[in-house]
């Protein structure tokens, strides 16, 4: 009988020995999102 786990943060259902990288996921996204407003902040700032 095969089963699975499940990720507490994001109810993926993982294979046994699998681990989810949600998390890793959630905070490259968050650090993209900054870099891109600091971005833009730097070209509202030149002129």
């Amino acid at each position: 009988m095969a089963y699975c786990n499940k990720c507490p943060y994001c109810g993926a259902n993982l294979d046994p020995g699998e681990h989810c990288n949600c998390k890793e996921e959630a905070a490259e996204e968050q650090s993209s999102v900054v870099k891109i407003e600091y971005q833009f902040q730097e070209k509202q700032n030149v002129g």
